[in-house]
């Protein structure tokens, strides 16, 4: 929408697209304001990239508005001393700019990401690398307060946060949703779920809540409504699931452990004829080794 402005309007889409800076800066400055003598929002930390994501917007009329994105998230990534020559590089990339993250969390944040299951790793890729012109993409409003909130959480954590967004993305993609709508891009608000992750208790009960929610068509999309009932859970450190809804979890589980066996197997190399072999003769040996006649000469051998 912006490049259209700035190359189809001419001298005054360009005025405007000025404008639509400035403006910009002007929110940014305003966020967490409290009088006129500064922003406690544009620090060092935060002021930076936005200033570095400007830089790149004004780009529009030369570059895609593809190409103008994953800059300014490469550009993200080396101030981090992120790397960014692949595509699971570029999802951890875009995961450190909703969680906001600075030079001292890049360690935590690396730890996190490869103690998910390479199935995890996969989706979370494939949804953070969708860019909603050549394949649909899910737009997660209220996602980095959804992050920041299970950090927070002692009961949630990165790790369990990370999961049950796998598992809501699945959902998404199963349910067929941007094919229904027939949309490149199909926005989903997570503001009740950001909310819930904040209050709950129990690892269990934040691992159900996919389980216990609705996707409910809004004007603009879709909304993840937490069930009532579970919401009164949220309190509960201990907690029995309800067996058919546990059964389900488990189900979604094992298909997700089952998809990344089948992943890693595809990935892994075959083995070489010299490999071969020598399974073969180990395989050989154990056999030899639990017959009769040789447990017997190891007995004889012990007396």
């Amino acid at each position: 929408m912006l490049q259209d402005l700035v190359t189809k309007e001419g001298a005054f889409g360009a005025r405007a697209f000025r404008l639509y800076l400035v403006a910009f800066v002007g929110v940014m400055c305003g966020l967490e304001a409290r009088d006129c003598s500064g922003s406690r929002f544009l620090d060092q930390n935060t002021g930076t990239p936005i200033m570095d994501g400007l830089r790149v917007l004004q780009r529009l009329q030369q570059s895609s508005p593809y190409a103008v994105y994953w800059q300014n998230i490469a550009n993200r990534a080396r101030r981090l001393s992120l790397p960014a020559n692949c595509a699971p590089d570029c999802a951890v990339a875009r995961l450190a700019c909703l969680l906001r993250a600075n030079a001292a969390d890049v360690s935590a944040l690396k730890a996190v990401w490869m103690s998910l299951a390479p199935g995890d790793r996969t989706a979370l890729t494939d949804h953070f690398l969708a860019d909603g012109i050549v394949e649909p993409a899910y737009v997660l409003t209220f996602l980095p307060m959804y992050l920041a909130n299970g950090q927070a959480n002692p009961a949630v954590g990165l790790r369990r946060g990370l999961e049950v967004l796998v598992e809501l993305i699945e959902s998404l993609r199963s349910g067929g949703f941007a094919d229904n709508m027939q949309k490149p891009t199909v926005t989903v608000d997570l503001q009740d779920l950001a909310v819930f992750v904040r209050t709950v208790e129990s690892p269990a009960v934040f691992m159900a809540v996919v389980v216990h929610s609705t996707l409910v068509p809004t004007s603009s999309g879709l909304r993840v409504v937490v069930g009532t009932k579970h919401k009164q859970n949220a309190a509960h450190v201990i907690w029995a699931a309800d067996p058919v809804q546990e059964t389900m979890a488990l189900t979604r589980q094992m298909h997700r452990k089952i998809l990344a066996m089948e992943q890693l197997l595809l990935a892994s190399p075959s083995p070489s004829e010299e490999e071969e072999t020598a399974i073969e003769q180990s395989m050989r040996l154990q056999r030899e080794q639990d017959s009769p006649d040789a447990r017997e000469a190891v007995a004889s051998f012990r007396l």
